[in-house]
């Protein structure tokens, strides 16, 4: 029997108050501290990877605007005591396709720079909280060039079986290099739904481009419908098929039902916990940087 990959596990988005409101009470230093220290303890606990939106305000008039000096605050902050690969999402890939927002990256990340972020290959839905994102292909292509100069590599997320086409047009219309590393998510209500089950997500792996490395995520309350026994379920049986996984308050709140996590870095140990018992070793920070294609910090 073929040995599987060390597992490596990405902690999502620990919410602690990345966004700023109007109003808020709680100071930007705060805000930064708090968070340094959740993606930390999630690394400690076993993550290789911690996915996280920087620090940012909105407004209904501007949007989402970027807080530079916090979000490299927050980078920074990690790559200061681990070599974790550090990701982010959000307002941050939002900004990838327009001349401004990469001027504001490129000046960022001069300062604080960055391993990975994530570019969506399809249209999402969370029907359950008004969110609705089209994916524009020749956007994503400016994007992904601009990253290619920057050295980051992208996450592509897939959502349904149609972001295997996309992926497979931007690969070839931008000449990024192998290996690529794809983010399977099932579950969020609306029509991006797909379900959380084993043969969906092999289903996909088996039309992937050659040189993917994947992992998925799935959604409980409030973006999805699974219970968080059905969600560590889901993740169980992909440890067992070889693929990867995600875990986090931004996917799960809760421990168990009715349990709220006390943090992200519980959730990741209550993985890491299943995993090692099932035989399947947790990929290093180093080791997961080695299998992605990332230089070595």
């Amino acid at each position: 029997m073929t040995a599987l990959p060390p597992l490596i596990i990405t902690a999502c988005d620990p919410l602690v108050t990345p966004l700023i409101s109007t109003g808020s009470s709680v100071p930007t230093d705060q805000i930064v501290a708090d968070t340094v220290r959740e993606i930390l303890d999630s690394i400690a606990a076993g993550a290789a990877i911690t996915h996280h939106h920087g620090v940012y305000t909105y407004t209904p008039e501007q949007g989402y605007r970027i807080d530079e000096k916090a979000t490299n605050a927050t980078v920074s902050g990690v790559r200061s005591k681990t070599d974790a690969v550090i990701q982010m999402g959000g307002p941050i890939a939002n900004a990838l396709p327009r001349q401004e927002g990469q001027q504001i990256l490129s000046r960022m990340w001069k300062e604080a720079p960055l391993d990975m972020i994530s570019v969506i290959a399809d249209n999402i839905e969370f029907l359950n909280l008004g969110l609705r994102k089209g994916c524009n292909r020749e956007e994503t292509k400016i994007g992904l060039r601009f990253l290619r100069e920057q050295g980051v590599k992208p996450e592509f997320e897939i959502w349904q079986m149609g972001g295997l086409w996309t992926l497979k047009y931007l690969l070839k219309e931008t000449g990024l290099e192998p290996p690529y590393w794809v983010e399977f998510l099932h579950g969020s209500e609306g029509a991006a739904w797909s379900p959380a089950t084993p043969e969906e997500t092999l289903h996909r792996a088996a039309y992937l481009p050659e040189g993917c490395l994947w992992h998925v995520n799935a959604y409980t309350a409030p973006k999805g419908k699974l219970t968080p026994e059905e969600h560590t379920r889901f993740l169980t049986e992909i440890i067992l098929r070889g693929g990867h996984v995600r875990i986090g308050k931004e996917d799960r709140p809760e421990l168990a039902s009715g349990q709220e996590a006390r943090s992200n870095a519980e959730l990741v140990d209550h993985i890491a916990w299943i995993a090692r018992k099932l035989g399947r070793k947790i990929a290093t920070p180093a080791e997961a940087r080695k299998m992605l294609g990332l230089k070595a910090r």
